[in-house]
């Protein structure tokens, strides 16, 4: 116990030497305030005097003046022994040295004493046994000195990363009482948790995700407001989902459970446009029409989004002047705010599309479809609304006598890329051609199409073939010939080309057999484009490669009235005379006196 003794003892010692250095400080500087003060009161009247002498020889207004003028001098003069014997108040705080020490000490002095008091009344061996609980409590003393030095900042750091530990290894019950030690300490780490919670989902761990975020935000309480709206959000964005990671799996249960995270972020005030937005969905869902459209209301002339799903509401609600007010305000925030078409949702596309149906633009329509149908290329439902529209643009058309060519060629090749049907088509490319000679419209759509690089081959063909049909036989060759001119075509095509050379009033009969010849490459055993070579050899009067061909062709088609009747020609030619009677009469044609004259 001696260092407590001398720790008493040398607060009295020093608390006393310090008490006669003040009082002796004290003294002196008193003395020296009282020869400042005297110099002070010296120099004031010497400097006083001249001027004093000098306002009694002056006039009454000089004498005020020069009067003034001393008085200045003298206290500005004077001024620095004046402070200088006040200066004696600084030192004055000397004197109170001594109580600042007895409060510095005092803590101190008073355990050391209670100690001292304690040990000196006691046996040695009952201060032993106390031993043991002197070192129980020094660590907790430690960490009482520790947190009162250092705060708790490095306390709630350790927790911080023991909880991202616990979260990491699935440990939830213990992160679950990390977090409550936060929340005793007064930290608020439900920004840390819910970019955790973020990090846990974006690796694939929804069901954890989603019990952090639950207990970020609650649904019965005021919660993170962010985890609120992530719930909500994502309850509503997943709604077709049937797995249980992300809540319920029915529909109604889950816009319920959003709306109550809703309802807590308008409990915080939260009313931005998302939120507002998200809110509507959700009572749409649930049947709420008339309250999700008076809700968007607000901000369905300033938000696209908004205006897009008021406008389904409204039409819906079967309100057609409120909804196309709205349709005008969807297609103005469409252009105004430059919305990407890729950003929109197929309800979205659809608003577009109801907006121009609305307005009765059907350009405007055509173009909301294009847009849907090109960001969403796999959905069914844009390309069939695309095809009727399309249909219903080009039979509309074909009433004007005047109209864009380049248009109604495009439209055509969308019809047919579109899966229209081949009669409808082959019905419009008819009308095309008779019209050809009424309207440079026409005539130059016609021509478009020939050489539209988006027309398929397929789509040339049928033209072609449609051409011939009508008796447009120099148009056939232009549509065949477009096929044809790499070498590279179907047989058919090749057949089709061939048969519309071979055709009056100008036949080209060795450029036709030289096509055949590319159809018969590719098929050599086909009875159809035999036929067609043992025609073209009739009329070039090669009659055995035609008796040939048109033989080989009967086997196929024994009821064919043309094949019959080449065969009655060759015969005649060759001098094979019954054979040319049978053939005649099964063509169902009069035999000609002169066959040959007249194939």
């Amino acid at each position: 116990m001696g260092c407590w003794w001398w720790l008493l003892e040398t607060r009295e010692r020093f608390s006393r030497r310090v008490a006669r250095v003040g009082r002796r400080v004290s003294r002196g500087f008193s003395s020296v305030q009282d020869g400042l003060e005297g110099i002070e009161s010296v120099a004031t009247r010497v400097i006083r005097r001249p001027f004093r002498f000098l306002s009694g020889r002056s006039s009454s207004g000089s004498t005020s003046a020069i009067g003034s003028l001393g008085e200045a001098t003298s206290r500005f003069l004077g001024a620095p022994f004046r402070y200088a014997a006040r200066g004696k108040r600084l030192f004055r705080t000397v004197d109170s040295l001594e109580k600042v020490l007895d409060l510095v000490f005092l803590p101190v002095t008073s355990v050391a004493g209670f100690a001292y008091a304690w040990v000196t009344t006691r046996r040695v061996r009952e201060v032993l046994l106390a031993l043991p609980v002197l070192v129980l409590i020094l660590p907790f003393a430690y960490v009482a000195l520790s947190a009162s030095l250092r705060g708790r900042g490095p306390i709630a750091s350790r927790y911080q990363e023991a909880l991202q530990v616990a979260r990491k290894e699935g440990r939830l019950q213990d992160a679950e009482l990390l977090r409550a030690k936060l929340a005793q300490l007064g930290v608020d780490n439900s920004r840390t948790e819910y970019l955790e919670a973020l990090k846990i989902v974006d690796k694939g761990d929804y069901s954890t995700g989603f019990s952090l975020m639950q207990q970020l935000a609650p649904a019965e309480a005021p919660g993170f407001a962010e985890a609120h709206y992530w719930i909500a959000f994502n309850l509503v964005r997943n709604d077709q989902s049937t797995d249980e990671q992300f809540g319920p799996t029915s529909i109604e249960e889950r816009s319920r459970l959003a709306e109550k995270h809703l309802d807590q972020l308008r409990a915080y005030g939260v009313e931005s446009p998302v939120v507002k937005l998200l809110h509507a969905v959700v009572l749409a869902r649930t049947g709420r029409l008339k309250e999700a459209a008076e809700m968007l209301e607000p901000i369905s002339d300033s938000v696209f989004a908004a205006a897009a799903m008021r406008v389904r509401l409204l039409v819906s609600l079967e309100r057609p002047v409120e909804a196309a007010k709205q349709a005008e305000s969807v297609n103005r925030l469409y252009l105004q705010l430059d919305v990407p078409a890729s950003t929109l949702t197929a309800d979205e596309h659809r608003s577009r599309v109801l907006a121009a149906t609305l307005l009765g633009d059907e350009l405007l329509k055509e173009q909301a479809l294009l847009a849907w149908r090109r960001v969403d290329p796999t959905n069914v439902e844009p390309a069939v609304l695309l095809l009727r529209h399309t249909e219903s643009l080009i039979t509309e058309t074909f009433t004007k006598d005047e109209f864009s060519p380049d248009a109604l060629v495009t439209r055509l090749c969308r019809a047919e890329e579109l899966g229209s049907p081949r009669p409808w088509l082959a019905l419009q490319l008819r009308d095309l051609i008779e019209l050809r000679g009424h309207s440079e419209s026409y005539r130059f759509a016609w021509l478009g199409l020939l050489g539209s690089p988006d027309a398929s081959d397929e789509f040339i063909e049928l033209a072609g073939t449609t051409a011939a049909l009508r008796g447009q036989v120099d148009q056939a060759r232009k549509a065949f010939s477009r096929l044809t001119d790499d070498g590279q075509a179907d047989p058919l095509v090749w057949n089709n080309y061939a048969w519309a050379l071979m055709q009056p009033p100008q036949p080209n009969l060795l450029e036709a057999l030289q096509a055949i010849e590319g159809a018969l490459k590719q098929e050599p055993e086909s009875a159809i484009y035999r036929e067609t070579r043992g025609q073209i050899n009739v009329l070039l009067q090669r009659w055995p490669d035609a008796i040939e061909d048109l033989e080989f062709a009967v086997q196929e088609f024994p009821e064919n009235k043309v094949v019959h009747k080449g065969l009655g020609l060759a015969y005649d030619a060759t001098g094979k005379k019954e054979l040319a009677a049978t053939h005649w009469e099964q063509s169902g044609e009069p035999r000609p006196q002169n066959p040959i004259a007249n194939p």
